[in-house]
């Protein structure tokens, strides 16, 4: 019966309701019997598992008020009972309907709790789930279908938890492969290929069988080799990752004695740079800034190195080798002024050859080059000129 139907129905019903009560001589307990039968009928959903004995019901109880308005208390006692008998009738038909449709979701439930192994990862719950199947099989012979159903149902939820709980454990077991294989490809970046392959290819193989547990529905014990997968890829990196820390160690100590060097160099030259009177402060102030920066690229490389930190001991290594070679490149300059001496007269030849200047006569084109300004022929100089001499 639809929903437009049926609420006319009942407006009717009610109506007659209020007729019947205010008439005494009319079966009106007989009536209201025969509703609230129907009204159990359909709680069950009898307008759909026991459609032939609700319909009869419901044609009854039309009766039974049509009855009462002629005044016909016999037809209508009559139409009661028997809209009361069919309504039964349909109540039970639809428990025991209902209830064998549970019994069979029981049954296909079980059957994915089995493939699942489900029945393995929670054998308390499942001895429950099929305590209670049995159960609703003896309600159910006995006939006893109201309990039997509400067994029934209570029980298919249970089994259905079953199957939840099993897929929450699959969802955990898919987790701990997708860590695994992670790691793995961490590992494989952090060149455990080539430092820690052992523990590497040991990660891969685990989390083949795991893979292989799971297709398999094998949940705990692929959870389990998932796991190991994923500690032997994590021990494979940190095992690269020293062999690594220990090759670049190697490599900075090695480099940092041209770094020491380098500072060595660079504190030496300033240190004689500041002491030479002929420089000029600005310049000196300018070498002095540019040392302060190779020391402080020093300190940090130190520091770093310290703390195990190569890649930055390096950078501010390669720094302060840059910088010396700038700082290096500054020369100290000196002034000789050209003298009048007759018998042997200076040039640039003699001048370089002074062991003041460059103790090597074929240094002279150095002279030269540095006073350009001054000297347009370098086999032409005069007593007085004051000449740079650079380093």
């Amino acid at each position: 019966m639809n929903n437009k139907y049926t609420y006319i129905f009942f407006s009717i019903l009610t109506v007659l309701f209020i007729f019947i009560g205010c008439n005494d001589n009319i079966p009106s307990d007989k009536l209201a019997e025969a509703k609230i039968e129907l009204s159990k009928a359909e709680a069950v959903d009898a307008e759909k598992y026991s459609i032939t004995n609700y319909n009869k019901a419901s044609d009854f109880l039309i009766l039974a008020i049509k009855s009462v308005r002629t005044n016909k208390t016999k037809d209508a006692i009559k139409n009661s009972d028997e809209s009361i008998k069919y309504s039964k009738l349909a109540y039970i038909e639809s428990l025991k309907k209902k209830t064998e449709l549970e019994m069979s979701n029981i049954a296909g439930i079980d059957k994915k709790i089995i493939k699942i192994r489900g029945d393995y990862y929670f054998k308390d719950l499942y001895k429950t789930f099929k305590t209670d199947e049995k159960e609703v099989k003896n309600l159910y012979t006995k006939k006893d279908y109201l309990n039997a159903y509400e067994k029934a149902r209570k029980t298919y939820l249970n089994g259905q938890n079953i199957v939840n709980n099993v897929e929450m454990l699959k969802e955990e077991v898919i987790k701990k492969i997708d860590d695994a294989t992670i790691a793995i490809q961490d590992a494989e970046n952090g060149r455990a290929k080539e430092f820690a392959k052992d523990l590497l290819n040991e990660a891969k193989s685990l989390l083949k069988e795991a893979k292989n547990f799971f297709k398999n529905n094998n949940f705990e014990t692929a959870k389990t080799k998932a796991q190991e997968a994923y500690d032997k890829a994590v021990a494979a990196k940190d095992k690269a990752f020293k062999k690594i820390q220990d090759i670049l160690r190697k490599k900075v100590i090695a480099f940092f004695k041209e770094v020491d060097n380098y500072y060595s160099k660079s504190k030496a030259f300033i240190k004689k740079y500041n002491n030479d009177k002929s420089v000029k402060q600005d310049e000196k102030d300018d070498a002095n800034k540019l040392f302060d920066e190779i020391k402080s690229n020093y300190d940090s490389a130190k520091d770093a190195l310290n703390k195990d930190k190569f890649d930055q001991a390096n950078n501010f290594g390669k720094e302060v080798i840059r910088l010396s070679k700038v700082l290096l490149q500054k020369s100290t300059v000196k002034y000789y002024t050209v003298q009048l001496v007759p018998k042997k007269r200076d040039c640039l030849w003699r001048i370089a050859e002074k062991k003041f200047i460059f103790s090597n006569p074929y240094k002279w084109p150095k002279i030269w080059k540095a006073n350009k300004d001054i000297i347009s022929d370098p086999d032409l100089i005069y007593p007085g000129q004051k000449l740079k001499i650079t380093e």
